[in-house]
């Protein structure tokens, strides 16, 4: 059994470091305007459509979807806008909040750290799970930034078990770990449905998956019947499980 862990919501919580890092993308690079005062619907829409948020790029998106008064209540409409907003300006889009990201470390990386925060009851586990072989860290976020904020939260986690799926399928780089590792088993702890197989797909390995409660989930999601569910209190028995 290979185990595989999400990052933004399953071991962090960094919304906040989305929203600050996204917001200044936006205003400052792609608009160069900044305004004088931020109205508090804006960052409460942010955090309801956080869910829908797969990659970085879209918090880009999501912060002109806010602006521009549109309303989203399904991952198909956000879906339809990034169609229509096109692979080349998503690129712009990436390039900007990555700037901005690069930026912060490098000017006040105390505060960005601070924007970050490793839930406890995951964190309790960590220093057990850095030392496991067949524990990885999956994520669409770049893995300079994983170890940045894991680092800044005293857990020294191997470099070589963070693996960004910058786009790519997170199955087809756990299928590469699990061949390479002669495993033809994994679990895998996600709060995004969309990186686990559709119904009746078959990724090439038997997989287990896990749909973390306390990440960013649509409450629907947790009355799907074709998704196992775990409470912040399942996670320590679970991994402890799994990996026994």
């Amino acid at each position: 059994m290979t185990l595989f862990l999400d990052f933004d919501g399953v071991i962090c919580d960094s919304v906040l470091e989305a929203y600050v890092s996204s917001w200044i993308a936006w205003h400052r690079l792609v608009c160069g305007r900044e305004p004088a005062a931020v109205p508090l619907q804006h960052r409460t829409l942010f955090y309801r459509y956080r869910p829908f948020i797969r990659n970085g790029e879209d918090f880009v998106l999501l912060q002109q979807t806010i602006e521009e008064g549109i309303a989203i209540s399904t991952q198909s409409d956000f879906d339809d806008r990034l169609a229509r907003t096109g692979a080349h300006r998503m690129q712009q889009y990436r390039s900007a909040i990555y700037s901005v990201r690069e930026q912060l470390l490098r000017d006040d990386r105390h505060a960005w750290l601070r924007l970050n925060r490793i839930y406890p009851h995951v964190r309790s586990e960590l220093e057990w799970l850095s030392q496991r072989d067949d524990c990885y860290i999956l994520s669409t976020k770049k893995a300079a930034y994983i170890a940045e904020i894991l680092i800044a939260d005293g857990v020294d986690w191997p470099a070589r078990r963070v693996l960004s799926a910058e786009g790519r399928s997170k199955i087809d780089m756990m299928a590469e770990v699990l061949a390479e590792r002669s495993d033809p088993h994994a679990a895998f702890v996600e709060d995004q449905p969309d990186h686990f197989p559709g119904i009746g797909d078959d990724p090439g390995f038997r997989l287990d998956c896990f749909l973390a409660a306390w990440g960013y989930i649509q409450p629907h999601w947790l009355q799907r019947r074709d998704l196992t569910v775990i409470e912040e209190a399942d996670f320590a028995p679970l991994v402890r499980k799994l990996l026994a």
